[in-house]
């Protein structure tokens, strides 16, 4: 299994290897990085661009154009023409963008959930193998 992810960031906590970074929007990856994988997952976070909702009713959204997501469509597509298994595993750290909060709650309120995000994944990864 190759772990890709587009930002540091998003990995600091994640305890696997072999991760590949391709850089924002995938501008980085390179299909030679995947073509061979027995299985490719994408890692990280996403952006919410809808009304504010509660965490635990995202799940029953039809999400359509409210998650902004960069780098799942280019990864599917190289691994369907490669045909590799692909999972997109995403979180979503800023639910509300229209709301002002200060920089420093903000900051550190994806911190927060950046580490907690991954320390699940961790335990995904954990059960997976």
């Amino acid at each position: 299994m190759i772990l890709l992810y587009a930002n540091p960031h998003e990995v600091k906590y994640v305890n696997y290897e072999t991760k590949i970074c391709i850089g924002f929007g995938a501008v980085d990856l390179r299909y030679w990085q995947i073509r061979y994988a027995d299985q490719v997952i994408l890692f990280g976070c996403s952006g919410w661009r809808g009304n504010r909702v509660k965490w635990n009713k995202l799940y029953q959204w039809r999400i359509g154009g409210l998650l902004k997501d960069m780098e799942s469509h280019k990864v599917w597509k190289i691994c369907r023409k490669y045909n590799i298994p692909f999972k997109s595993i995403r979180y979503i750290i800023d639910r509300d963008r229209g709301r002002v909060t200060l920089w420093g709650i903000n900051h550190f309120w994806r911190k927060y959930q950046h580490r907690r995000m991954q320390l699940k994944f961790n335990k995904y990864l954990e059960d997976y193998k």
